[in-house]
Protein backbone atom coordinates (compact mmCIF):
# COMPACT_ATOMS: atom_id res chain seq x y z
CA UNK A 1 0.00 0.00 0.00
CA UNK A 2 1.73 3.47 -0.95
CA UNK A 3 2.26 5.45 1.80
CA UNK A 4 0.61 9.19 2.14
CA UNK A 5 1.97 11.98 4.41
CA UNK A 6 -1.55 12.90 6.40
CA UNK A 7 -1.04 16.89 6.09
CA UNK A 8 0.77 20.12 5.63
CA UNK A 9 4.63 20.72 7.57
CA UNK A 10 4.60 23.48 9.93
CA UNK A 11 8.65 24.67 11.33
CA UNK A 12 8.25 27.09 13.72
CA UNK A 13 11.10 29.74 13.66
CA UNK A 14 13.30 30.63 16.66
CA UNK A 15 15.17 33.64 15.50
CA UNK A 16 13.30 35.32 12.78
CA UNK A 17 9.77 34.98 13.41
CA UNK A 18 8.70 37.73 11.04
CA UNK A 19 9.61 35.68 7.92
CA UNK A 20 7.67 33.40 6.91
CA UNK A 21 8.08 30.79 3.96
CA UNK A 22 5.42 28.74 2.15
CA UNK A 23 5.78 26.52 -0.57
CA UNK A 24 2.16 25.36 -1.69
CA UNK A 25 3.54 22.82 -4.53
CA UNK A 26 5.55 20.92 -2.86
CA UNK A 27 4.66 17.45 -4.80
CA UNK A 28 6.91 16.09 -7.11
CA UNK A 29 5.72 16.69 -10.63
CA UNK A 30 3.89 20.02 -9.35
CA UNK A 31 6.67 22.38 -8.44
CA UNK A 32 9.45 19.89 -8.05
CA UNK A 33 11.79 20.21 -4.80
CA UNK A 34 10.16 23.43 -3.57
CA UNK A 35 9.48 21.57 -0.39
CA UNK A 36 12.90 20.99 -0.10
CA UNK A 37 13.96 24.44 -1.32
CA UNK A 38 12.19 25.71 1.46
CA UNK A 39 13.57 23.99 3.99
CA UNK A 40 17.43 25.31 3.03
CA UNK A 41 15.96 28.53 2.95
CA UNK A 42 14.45 28.11 6.39
CA UNK A 43 17.49 26.30 7.92
CA UNK A 44 19.60 29.62 7.83
CA UNK A 45 16.96 31.65 9.00
CA UNK A 46 15.70 29.99 11.28
CA UNK A 47 11.90 31.73 10.50
CA UNK A 48 8.73 30.14 10.38
CA UNK A 49 8.01 27.57 7.00
CA UNK A 50 4.53 26.06 5.94
CA UNK A 51 5.08 23.43 3.05
CA UNK A 52 2.80 21.55 1.29
CA UNK A 53 4.33 17.91 -0.17
CA UNK A 54 0.97 15.81 0.16
CA UNK A 55 -1.77 17.68 -1.93
CA UNK A 56 -1.42 17.58 -6.07
CA UNK A 57 -2.75 20.50 -7.93
CA UNK A 58 -6.03 19.07 -9.52
CA UNK A 59 -6.78 19.82 -13.58
CA UNK A 60 -7.39 23.86 -14.29
CA UNK A 61 -10.25 24.19 -16.46
CA UNK A 62 -8.08 25.80 -19.29
CA UNK A 63 -11.29 27.80 -20.30
CA UNK A 64 -13.08 29.13 -17.02
CA UNK A 65 -9.63 29.18 -15.29
CA UNK A 66 -11.64 27.57 -12.63
CA UNK A 67 -10.58 24.10 -10.42
CA UNK A 68 -12.86 21.46 -9.05
CA UNK A 69 -13.78 21.09 -5.28
CA UNK A 70 -10.43 20.00 -3.51
CA UNK A 71 -10.42 16.45 -2.35
CA UNK A 72 -8.30 16.24 1.04
CA UNK A 73 -8.75 12.33 1.66
CA UNK A 74 -8.99 9.96 -0.96
CA UNK A 75 -7.47 11.53 -4.24
CA UNK A 76 -5.46 14.00 -2.08
CA UNK A 77 -6.12 17.09 -4.83
CA UNK A 78 -6.13 20.85 -3.71
CA UNK A 79 -4.08 23.78 -4.94
CA UNK A 80 -3.44 25.37 -1.79
CA UNK A 81 -2.01 28.41 -4.00
CA UNK A 82 -5.52 28.85 -5.06
CA UNK A 83 -7.51 30.82 -1.90
CA UNK A 84 -10.79 28.88 -2.85
CA UNK A 85 -8.88 25.34 -1.57
CA UNK A 86 -6.52 27.16 0.96
CA UNK A 87 -9.66 27.95 2.61
CA UNK A 88 -11.50 24.83 2.13
CA UNK A 89 -8.40 23.17 3.95
CA UNK A 90 -9.09 22.74 7.33
CA UNK A 91 -5.95 23.82 8.90
CA UNK A 92 -3.68 26.17 6.26
CA UNK A 93 -4.81 29.44 6.48
CA UNK A 94 -4.82 28.79 10.03
CA UNK A 95 -1.77 27.95 10.44
CA UNK A 96 -0.99 31.31 8.14
CA UNK A 97 -2.24 33.53 10.35
CA UNK A 98 -1.05 32.29 13.88
CA UNK A 99 2.55 32.71 12.27
CA UNK A 100 1.62 36.18 12.00
CA UNK A 101 2.18 37.85 14.94
CA UNK A 102 3.28 41.48 13.97
CA UNK A 103 2.15 42.14 11.00
CA UNK A 104 3.41 45.24 9.78
CA UNK A 105 6.99 43.94 10.01
CA UNK A 106 6.21 40.27 8.54
CA UNK A 107 7.45 39.47 5.54
CA UNK A 108 5.80 36.18 3.63
CA UNK A 109 7.98 34.70 0.34
CA UNK A 110 5.76 31.82 -1.57
CA UNK A 111 8.02 29.24 -2.96
CA UNK A 112 7.60 28.29 -6.40
CA UNK A 113 9.24 26.55 -9.14
CA UNK A 114 8.32 27.05 -12.89
CA UNK A 115 9.44 24.45 -15.51
CA UNK A 116 12.69 25.16 -17.26
CA UNK A 117 10.63 25.72 -20.57
CA UNK A 118 8.09 27.62 -19.66
CA UNK A 119 10.55 30.20 -18.26
CA UNK A 120 12.48 30.00 -21.79
CA UNK A 121 9.32 31.16 -23.22
CA UNK A 122 8.43 33.49 -20.38
CA UNK A 123 12.08 34.85 -21.13
CA UNK A 124 11.58 35.41 -24.38
CA UNK A 125 8.13 36.80 -24.57
CA UNK A 126 9.39 38.98 -22.08
CA UNK A 127 12.71 39.68 -22.60
CA UNK A 128 14.05 37.99 -18.69
CA UNK A 129 17.23 37.12 -20.21
CA UNK A 130 18.77 34.02 -18.57
CA UNK A 131 16.89 35.14 -15.36
CA UNK A 132 16.62 32.53 -12.94
CA UNK A 133 13.71 33.25 -10.37
CA UNK A 134 11.12 35.78 -11.43
CA UNK A 135 9.25 37.52 -8.77
CA UNK A 136 6.19 38.88 -8.55
CA UNK A 137 3.93 41.20 -5.99
CA UNK A 138 0.81 42.21 -7.91
CA UNK A 139 2.30 44.98 -10.01
CA UNK A 140 0.16 45.40 -13.55
CA UNK A 141 -3.34 44.49 -13.81
CA UNK A 142 -5.35 42.44 -11.03
CA UNK A 143 -5.52 43.13 -7.13
CA UNK A 144 -2.99 45.48 -6.51
CA UNK A 145 0.43 45.38 -5.09
CA UNK A 146 1.20 43.12 -2.22
CA UNK A 147 4.69 44.46 -1.61
CA UNK A 148 5.98 48.08 -2.19
CA UNK A 149 7.61 48.25 -5.86
CA UNK A 150 10.78 49.60 -4.16
CA UNK A 151 10.84 46.52 -1.69
CA UNK A 152 10.91 43.92 -4.50
CA UNK A 153 12.91 46.13 -6.83
CA UNK A 154 15.91 46.06 -3.71
CA UNK A 155 14.98 42.26 -3.04
CA UNK A 156 15.54 41.42 -7.05
CA UNK A 157 19.07 43.25 -6.83
CA UNK A 158 20.02 41.48 -4.05
CA UNK A 159 18.90 38.08 -5.28
CA UNK A 160 20.56 38.99 -8.42
CA UNK A 161 23.83 40.35 -5.92
CA UNK A 162 23.83 36.95 -4.00
CA UNK A 163 24.35 34.60 -7.55
CA UNK A 164 20.23 34.37 -8.53
CA UNK A 165 19.77 36.03 -11.65
CA UNK A 166 16.12 37.88 -11.01
CA UNK A 167 14.00 40.01 -12.65
CA UNK A 168 10.16 41.64 -11.59
CA UNK A 169 7.90 39.76 -13.68
CA UNK A 170 6.53 41.84 -16.50
CA UNK A 171 3.45 43.63 -15.68
CA UNK A 172 1.70 42.66 -18.77
CA UNK A 173 2.71 38.97 -18.14
CA UNK A 174 -0.21 36.62 -17.92
CA UNK A 175 0.90 34.53 -14.88
CA UNK A 176 3.75 34.37 -12.15
CA UNK A 177 2.35 37.72 -11.10
CA UNK A 178 1.05 37.57 -8.34
CA UNK A 179 -1.62 39.34 -8.92
CA UNK A 180 -4.84 37.59 -9.03
CA UNK A 181 -7.86 38.04 -7.06
CA UNK A 182 -7.64 34.40 -6.28
CA UNK A 183 -3.58 34.16 -5.83
CA UNK A 184 -2.59 33.27 -1.95
CA UNK A 185 -0.23 36.16 -2.29
CA UNK A 186 -3.38 38.50 -2.37
CA UNK A 187 -4.46 36.46 0.30
CA UNK A 188 -3.22 39.13 3.67
CA UNK A 189 -4.46 41.87 1.12
CA UNK A 190 -8.35 40.50 0.85
CA UNK A 191 -8.57 39.37 4.37
CA UNK A 192 -7.96 43.19 5.15
CA UNK A 193 -7.60 44.45 8.72
CA UNK A 194 -4.08 44.13 10.42
CA UNK A 195 -2.98 41.61 7.78
CA UNK A 196 -3.27 43.95 5.38
CA UNK A 197 0.01 45.15 6.32
CA UNK A 198 1.89 41.82 5.28
CA UNK A 199 4.40 42.18 2.80
CA UNK A 200 4.00 39.26 0.33
CA UNK A 201 5.98 38.20 -2.99
CA UNK A 202 5.54 35.23 -5.33
CA UNK A 203 9.44 33.51 -6.19
CA UNK A 204 8.80 31.27 -9.09
CA UNK A 205 12.08 29.63 -9.41
CA UNK A 206 13.81 27.63 -12.31
CA UNK A 207 14.57 24.16 -11.92
CA UNK A 208 18.21 23.15 -13.81
CA UNK A 209 20.97 24.32 -11.58
CA UNK A 210 18.45 25.87 -8.77
CA UNK A 211 16.14 23.43 -7.06
CA UNK A 212 17.77 19.91 -8.17
CA UNK A 213 20.27 18.04 -6.34
CA UNK A 214 22.91 19.78 -4.47
CA UNK A 215 22.20 23.21 -6.21
CA UNK A 216 19.07 23.10 -3.55
CA UNK A 217 21.35 23.61 -1.00
CA UNK A 218 23.28 26.53 -2.63
CA UNK A 219 20.35 28.43 -3.37
CA UNK A 220 19.07 28.01 -0.22
CA UNK A 221 21.67 30.09 1.29
CA UNK A 222 21.77 32.61 -1.47
CA UNK A 223 18.05 32.90 -1.04
CA UNK A 224 18.60 32.90 2.77
CA UNK A 225 20.89 35.75 2.35
CA UNK A 226 19.22 38.21 0.08
CA UNK A 227 15.86 37.82 2.55
CA UNK A 228 18.21 38.52 5.28
CA UNK A 229 19.41 41.81 3.37
CA UNK A 230 16.12 42.48 2.64
CA UNK A 231 14.51 42.26 5.88
CA UNK A 232 17.53 43.49 7.94
CA UNK A 233 17.95 40.12 10.07
CA UNK A 234 20.53 37.83 10.78
CA UNK A 235 21.36 34.33 9.22
CA UNK A 236 22.10 31.49 11.29
CA UNK A 237 25.25 30.41 10.97
CA UNK A 238 25.46 30.51 7.45
CA UNK A 239 28.91 28.77 6.14
CA UNK A 240 31.72 30.74 4.91
CA UNK A 241 32.32 31.61 1.70
CA UNK A 242 36.21 32.75 2.63
CA UNK A 243 38.45 31.75 5.15
CA UNK A 244 39.54 33.88 7.86
CA UNK A 245 43.14 34.65 8.00
CA UNK A 246 43.01 35.63 11.30
CA UNK A 247 41.41 32.48 12.84
CA UNK A 248 43.21 29.99 10.95
CA UNK A 249 46.87 31.91 12.43
CA UNK A 250 45.17 31.97 15.67
CA UNK A 251 44.13 28.67 16.08
CA UNK A 252 47.16 26.90 14.83
CA UNK A 253 49.24 28.68 17.05
CA UNK A 254 47.01 27.20 20.17
CA UNK A 255 46.60 23.66 18.59
CA UNK A 256 50.55 23.16 18.20
CA UNK A 257 50.47 23.84 22.01
CA UNK A 258 48.49 20.92 21.81
CA UNK A 259 49.69 18.46 19.54
CA UNK A 260 53.71 16.90 19.60
CA UNK A 261 54.96 13.98 17.68
CA UNK A 262 52.71 11.57 18.86
CA UNK A 263 49.50 13.22 17.85
CA UNK A 264 48.68 13.51 21.97
CA UNK A 265 46.35 15.66 23.77
CA UNK A 266 43.40 15.37 21.10
CA UNK A 267 40.70 15.87 23.40
CA UNK A 268 42.68 19.49 24.07
CA UNK A 269 42.88 20.10 20.63
CA UNK A 270 39.23 19.01 20.33
CA UNK A 271 37.90 21.56 22.86
CA UNK A 272 40.05 24.06 20.47
CA UNK A 273 38.82 23.69 17.65
CA UNK A 274 35.16 24.02 19.05
CA UNK A 275 35.98 27.46 20.32
CA UNK A 276 37.50 28.79 17.09
CA UNK A 277 35.74 26.69 14.42
CA UNK A 278 31.80 25.84 16.04
CA UNK A 279 31.31 29.06 18.08
CA UNK A 280 32.23 27.29 20.88
CA UNK A 281 28.37 25.42 20.88
CA UNK A 282 29.02 21.71 21.90
CA UNK A 283 26.22 21.24 20.45
CA UNK A 284 26.81 22.51 16.88
CA UNK A 285 30.24 20.72 17.20
CA UNK A 286 28.11 17.25 18.04
CA UNK A 287 25.99 18.03 14.70
CA UNK A 288 28.90 18.88 12.46
CA UNK A 289 27.18 22.49 12.24
CA UNK A 290 30.92 24.41 11.77
CA UNK A 291 30.31 28.08 12.14
CA UNK A 292 33.57 28.87 10.59
CA UNK A 293 33.71 25.90 7.66
CA UNK A 294 35.98 27.78 5.45
CA UNK A 295 38.24 28.85 7.70
CA UNK A 296 38.72 25.17 9.65
CA UNK A 297 39.59 23.96 6.49
CA UNK A 298 41.86 26.16 5.38
CA UNK A 299 43.69 25.41 9.08
CA UNK A 300 43.83 21.60 8.29
CA UNK A 301 45.11 22.24 4.71
CA UNK A 302 47.69 24.81 6.12
CA UNK A 303 48.97 21.73 8.68
CA UNK A 304 48.69 18.95 6.44
CA UNK A 305 51.77 21.13 4.58
CA UNK A 306 53.64 20.91 7.83
CA UNK A 307 56.09 18.02 8.49
CA UNK A 308 54.21 14.98 11.01
CA UNK A 309 50.77 16.61 11.28
CA UNK A 310 47.43 14.21 12.44
CA UNK A 311 45.28 13.21 9.46
CA UNK A 312 42.10 15.49 8.60
CA UNK A 313 39.91 12.73 10.13
CA UNK A 314 42.22 12.46 13.51
CA UNK A 315 40.75 16.45 13.83
CA UNK A 316 37.79 15.45 13.39
CA UNK A 317 37.65 12.77 15.73
CA UNK A 318 39.12 15.64 18.56
CA UNK A 319 36.11 17.74 18.21
CA UNK A 320 34.25 14.28 18.80
CA UNK A 321 35.86 13.35 21.66
CA UNK A 322 35.75 16.80 22.90
CA UNK A 323 31.90 16.48 22.90
CA UNK A 324 31.97 13.52 24.43
CA UNK A 325 34.83 14.75 27.34
CA UNK A 326 32.52 17.66 28.16
CA UNK A 327 28.77 15.84 28.37
CA UNK A 328 30.27 12.78 30.69
CA UNK A 329 33.05 14.66 32.32
CA UNK A 330 31.37 12.95 35.83
CA UNK A 331 30.72 9.87 34.63
CA UNK A 332 33.12 7.21 36.16
CA UNK A 333 32.56 5.07 33.78
CA UNK A 334 33.23 6.76 30.68
CA UNK A 335 36.44 7.91 32.59
CA UNK A 336 37.39 4.17 32.70
CA UNK A 337 37.32 3.89 28.54
CA UNK A 338 40.41 3.60 26.61
CA UNK A 339 40.98 6.53 23.29
CA UNK A 340 39.55 4.18 20.79
CA UNK A 341 36.61 2.78 22.38
CA UNK A 342 35.78 6.71 22.72
CA UNK A 343 36.39 7.34 19.28
CA UNK A 344 33.94 4.58 18.25
CA UNK A 345 31.23 6.02 21.09
CA UNK A 346 31.67 9.18 19.24
CA UNK A 347 29.91 7.38 16.06
CA UNK A 348 26.74 7.68 18.06
CA UNK A 349 26.79 11.17 18.43
CA UNK A 350 24.91 12.29 15.93
CA UNK A 351 21.22 10.71 17.06
CA UNK A 352 19.43 11.86 20.08
CA UNK A 353 17.69 8.31 19.60
CA UNK A 354 21.07 6.47 20.24
CA UNK A 355 21.58 8.05 23.45
CA UNK A 356 20.17 5.62 25.80
CA UNK A 357 21.73 2.92 23.99
CA UNK A 358 25.12 4.71 24.27
CA UNK A 359 25.04 5.06 27.73
CA UNK A 360 24.52 1.52 28.01
CA UNK A 361 27.62 0.89 26.65
CA UNK A 362 29.26 3.15 28.26
CA UNK A 363 28.56 1.17 31.55
CA UNK A 364 29.27 -2.22 30.12
CA UNK A 365 32.25 -1.66 28.44
CA UNK A 366 34.77 -1.12 31.18
CA UNK A 367 33.65 -4.44 32.74
CA UNK A 368 35.89 -5.84 29.88
CA UNK A 369 33.40 -8.26 27.75
CA UNK A 370 33.73 -6.54 24.48
CA UNK A 371 36.01 -6.32 22.13
CA UNK A 372 36.32 -4.05 19.41
CA UNK A 373 34.73 -5.90 16.90
CA UNK A 374 31.72 -6.84 19.03
CA UNK A 375 31.68 -2.65 19.64
CA UNK A 376 31.52 -2.26 16.32
CA UNK A 377 28.63 -3.95 15.49
CA UNK A 378 26.78 -3.34 18.41
CA UNK A 379 27.24 0.41 17.42
CA UNK A 380 26.09 -0.40 13.68
CA UNK A 381 23.43 -2.78 14.97
CA UNK A 382 22.15 0.35 17.19
CA UNK A 383 22.61 3.15 14.39
CA UNK A 384 20.64 0.54 12.18
CA UNK A 385 22.83 -0.01 9.11
CA UNK A 386 23.26 -3.21 8.88
CA UNK A 387 21.60 -3.26 5.70
CA UNK A 388 19.79 -6.54 6.02
CA UNK A 389 16.26 -4.45 5.33
CA UNK A 390 17.46 -2.23 2.20
CA UNK A 391 15.12 -2.75 -0.80
CA UNK A 392 15.82 -4.32 -3.75
CA UNK A 393 16.17 -2.50 -6.84
CA UNK A 394 12.82 -4.34 -8.18
CA UNK A 395 11.40 -3.08 -5.00
CA UNK A 396 12.82 0.47 -5.51
CA UNK A 397 11.37 0.69 -9.23
CA UNK A 398 7.43 0.16 -7.90
CA UNK A 399 7.70 2.77 -5.08
CA UNK A 400 5.79 6.17 -5.44
CA UNK A 401 8.27 9.31 -5.95
CA UNK A 402 7.92 10.11 -2.30
CA UNK A 403 9.03 6.91 -1.11
CA UNK A 404 12.04 6.28 -3.37
CA UNK A 405 13.34 9.78 -2.28
CA UNK A 406 13.13 8.64 1.53
CA UNK A 407 15.58 5.60 0.69
CA UNK A 408 17.72 8.04 -1.55
CA UNK A 409 17.92 10.17 1.80
CA UNK A 410 19.10 7.46 3.79
CA UNK A 411 21.11 5.53 1.43
CA UNK A 412 22.93 9.10 1.08
CA UNK A 413 23.25 9.44 5.23
CA UNK A 414 24.59 5.86 5.17
CA UNK A 415 27.22 6.02 2.76
CA UNK A 416 28.49 9.11 4.60
CA UNK A 417 28.29 7.95 7.47
CA UNK A 418 30.11 4.55 6.58
CA UNK A 419 32.91 6.88 4.61
CA UNK A 420 33.30 8.30 7.64
CA UNK A 421 33.95 5.14 9.62
CA UNK A 422 36.06 3.94 7.15
CA UNK A 423 38.35 7.31 6.75
CA UNK A 424 38.29 6.76 10.69
CA UNK A 425 39.58 2.78 10.89
CA UNK A 426 42.25 3.54 7.91
CA UNK A 427 43.43 6.47 10.23
CA UNK A 428 44.18 4.06 13.04
CA UNK A 429 45.11 1.23 11.33
CA UNK A 430 48.20 3.87 9.57
CA UNK A 431 49.53 4.07 13.29
CA UNK A 432 48.94 0.47 14.17
CA UNK A 433 51.43 0.08 11.13
CA UNK A 434 53.84 2.85 11.83
CA UNK A 435 54.12 1.97 15.72
CA UNK A 436 54.87 -1.71 14.22
CA UNK A 437 57.08 -0.90 11.96
CA UNK A 438 59.31 1.32 14.19
CA UNK A 439 59.60 -2.06 16.53
CA UNK A 440 59.96 -4.33 13.56
CA UNK A 441 60.73 -2.45 10.87
CA UNK A 442 58.25 -2.25 7.90
CA UNK A 443 55.17 -3.76 7.45
CA UNK A 444 54.42 -5.91 4.31
CA UNK A 445 51.77 -5.63 1.93
CA UNK A 446 48.89 -7.59 1.88
CA UNK A 447 50.02 -8.80 -1.69
CA UNK A 448 54.23 -9.51 -0.04
CA UNK A 449 52.44 -11.46 2.77
CA UNK A 450 50.48 -13.84 0.92
CA UNK A 451 52.70 -17.32 0.47
CA UNK A 452 53.50 -17.60 -3.53
CA UNK A 453 52.12 -20.38 -5.37
CA UNK A 454 52.86 -21.69 -9.20
CA UNK A 455 55.38 -20.06 -11.50
CA UNK A 456 56.02 -17.20 -12.50
CA UNK A 457 54.42 -16.67 -16.41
Amino acid sequence: MTETKKDIEVIPGETNKNILLIAPHGVMDDDDNAGKLARAIQKWLGCNAIINEVFRKPIKDEKTGEYGKPDFNDKRLADLNYIPHAKAHPTFTKEITKKITDPKNTYVFWIHGIKDENLAQEAQEMNYGNAKCLVGYGQGTGNGTSMDADKSKQFVGLLTENGISSVETHENSKKYRGASKNNMNQYFKIIGGKFASVKSVQLEFAKEGVRVGWDIGKTGIKVAKAIAGLVGCKTVDIPEEVADKKVVNEAIEELMKHIDENHKNNVAVGHCLIKHFYGGDYDKAKKGLKVKGASLNAMLEELQKRGNAPSKSWFYNAVNLAVDDRAFKNDIDYLQLNLSQKIYLTYLNKDEQWHTAKLGLIKELPEGNISIKDLLERIAKIKGISGSDWPSKEQIAVMDTVKKNKYKERAEKRKNSLVKAIEDLNAELDKCNEIISAVDGPVKSADEQQPRTGTDG
